[in-house]
C-alpha cells in the first residue's frame, strides 16, 4: 500500500468529523497508565509502540504498564519492548489472580526467549525477576497516590481485571475519583452483534468495574465496530519495516504462522488519549451498562460520564491507518 503524506492524512481525518480544535490550541501533555492483555493480538503491541513514539515526541509520559493477562511471560514481553524502545524505567504491574485460560488469538510469547546467532537474547530485557513485580492493582495504587489530583489518564486495551481489583481495594474508588482525569477504554459494542471480547472474557470483573467506577470520572469507549474497519495485514507491516533493521514488532509479524489481517482496535484509544477528541466522531454524553452476557448499552444523558467513538467512513479508516503507520515506524 502506498501511504499518503502526513499532511493529506491529517486533512482526511479532520474532514470526516466536526471536532477539529481551534487554531493554536495546544493539546495538554498526557500522563498515562497503559493497561493491556498483551500476547493475544498484535494491536496491543502497535498501541504500545505508538505510546513510545508519543513519549519521544514529548506528547505524553507513560508512568506505568499494567499487564492484565496472567503469566510472567506476558510481563516479560512488555519488558522486551520497554527495553528495545529505550524506556526500561517504566514500571510494570502483573495480574496474578485474574481471568483463567483467557483466549489467545496470536501467541507471540516466544519473543522473550528468541536467540541471536551467538546464542544470546535477540531482544534483551531489563528485569531479572518477574516474581518481584507488584500486582497490577497495587501498581495502580502506588502511581495514583503519588500523582496530583485529576492528572492521570488510563488507557485500557484489554481486560478490566486490575481496575476492578483496584476499585474493590480499600479506598480504591475515592483514589480513582480524586486522581484519574479520564479513562479511554477499548471495549463494548453499540451497533448490535455479539458481545465484545474484552468484557465478555471476564464478566465478573467487568460487572465490578461497571458498578464501581466513579460517576465523576469520564470514560470514553472505543467499541469493536470502530477498529473493525481498520486493517493492518501481516504482509503490509512486513513491507513497511523492510530494510529498517531488527525490531521486535517486525520480528513477531515474521514469525507467527498465519497471515492474519490484524484489526487496529487498540491504537485508537491511545491516539485519542494523547491527541484529544478532534480526530474522532463521538456520541453525546450518557451512561453505559453491561448485561449478564457482556452486551453494552448506551443511554444518553447530559449528566452521564460516558461517551463512545463512532465508526468512520472508508476514507477515515484509510487516513487513520496511515496515522498508525507513522506512529510505529522507526
Amino acid at each position: 500500500m502506498k501511504y499518503l503524506t502526513i499532511i493529506l492524512c491529517f486533512v482526511l481525518i479532520c474532514s470526516c468529523n466536526d471536532n477539529e480544535p481551534e487554531h493554536g490550541n495546544e493539546i495538554e501533555r498526557a500522563t498515562i497508565i497503559f493497561d493491556t492483555d498483551i500476547i493475544s493480538s498484535t494491536d496491543d503491541l502497535v498501541a504500545l509502540c505508538a505510546l513510545y513514539k508519543y513519549m519521544d515526541e514529548g506528547k505524553c509520559d507513560v508512568i506505568g504498564v499494567v499487564v492484565d493477562r496472567e503469566g510472567e511471560v506476558n510481563a516479560a514481553c512488555v519488558d522486551v519492548f520497554n527495553t528495545y524502545y529505550g524506556h526500561p524505567e517504566i514500571p510494570i504491574g502483573l495480574v496474578r489472580n485474574g481471568i483463567k485460560d483467557a483466549k489467545v488469538f496470536i501467541d507471540y510469547s516466544g519473543v522473550v526467549n528468541w536467540k541471536d546467532a551467538d546464542g544470546g537474547p535477540l531482544f534483551p530485557r531489563s528485569i531479572e525477576d518477574y516474581s518481584t513485580l507488584p500486582e497490577g492493582w497495587e501498581l495502580y495504587r502506588s502511581l495514583l497516590q503519588s500523582a496530583p489530583d485529576k492528572s492521570v489518564t488510563i488507557v485500557s486495551v484489554g481486560f478490566v481485571t486490575a481496575l476492578a481489583q483496584l476499585l474493590t481495594s480499600e479506598g480504591g474508588q475515592r483514589l480513582v475519583a480524586d486522581k484519574v482525569k479520564a479513562l479511554y477504554i477499548m471495549g463494548g459494542r453499540f451497533n448490535g452483534g455479539k458481545p465484545d471480547y474484552n468484557f465478555a472474557q471476564g464478566l465478573e470483573f467487568a460487572h465490578t468495574f461497571f458498578s464501581l467506577w466513579p460517576e465523576n470520572t469520564p470514560v470514553v469507549f472505543s467499541p469493536s465496530e470502530v477498529g473493525a474497519g481498520i486493517y493492518y495485514s501481516k504482509q503490509q507491516l512486513l513491507d513497511d519495516f523492510s530494510g529498517k533493521g531488527l525490531n521486535p514488532l517486525n520480528e513477531i509479524y515474521q514469525r507467527y504462522d498465519e497471515d492474519k489481517t490484524q484489526k487496529m482496535w487498540d491504537p485508537l484509544t491511545v491516539i485519542q488519549a494523547v491527541e484529544g477528541d478532534y480526530l474522532f466522531s463521538l456520541s453525546e454524553w450518557g451512561y453505559v451498562t453491561l448485561d449478564d452476557e457482556g452486551n453494552t448499552s448506551f443511554t444518553a444523558s447530559p449528566s452521564g460520564n460516558c461517551r463512545y467513538q463512532k465508526p468512520g467512513n472508508d476514507r477515515w479508516n484509510t487516513a487513520t491507518l496511515n496515522k498508525i503507520h507513522d506512529l510505529i515506524m522507526p
